[in-house]
């Protein structure tokens, strides 16, 4: 038997006894016989005796909610089981990948943008353009008014840190 293939977001397997083993490391409990079931059903990843983790896993999940009505009391808790760690593991790729950013940071994100640019409308509305507005018209104003939006504009787009 080959080694398995690891590159970076995908794994082979060469069996369905390894492809149970390698879901299991990610925290998937699947029995063979379920996975050979889904092999049945046409699921991806699966090319002869070989089994590509990576094809697998995002099908996985929605099989075993559609097959879940079908099948007894004691598989369908082993199909909840798996769905929840699917999802898990999928989430922790999404946050690993930069997919997805902690609430805490986007929160902490949010109040440095809004202090930042409460600061950059204080410091233009009160000390830089009262000398410059006066006595302009409309449409002076508003061109006046350009490098502040201009510098608003570009702390809205900061990307979180």
């Amino acid at each position: 038997m080959r080694p398995p293939k690891h590159r970076k977001n995908t794994r082979i397997a060469e069996t369905l006894k390894q492809a149970v083993s390698f879901l299991k490391a990610d925290g998937i409990e699947i029995s063979a016989k379920l996975l050979g079931r889904a092999r049945a059903d046409g699921l991806p990843g699966f090319r002869g005796s070989r089994v590509d983790i990576m094809k697998l896993l995002p099908a996985l999940r929605p099989w075993l909610e559609k097959r879940a009505a079908k099948v007894t009391e004691k598989e369908s808790l082993e199909c909840q089981k798996l769905r929840l760690q699917i999802k898990r593991l999928m989430r922790e790729d999404e946050i690993e990948s930069g997919k997805l950013i902690e609430a805490a940071k986007v929160d902490e994100w949010m109040r440095e943008t809004a202090e930042h640019i409460k600061h950059i409308l204080r410091n233009h509305l009160r000390n830089q353009l009262p000398p410059k507005l006066e006595g302009l018209r409309a449409s002076e104003i508003a061109a006046a008014m350009e490098p502040t939006i201009a510098a608003i504009i570009d702390a809205m787009r900061e990307p979180p840190k």
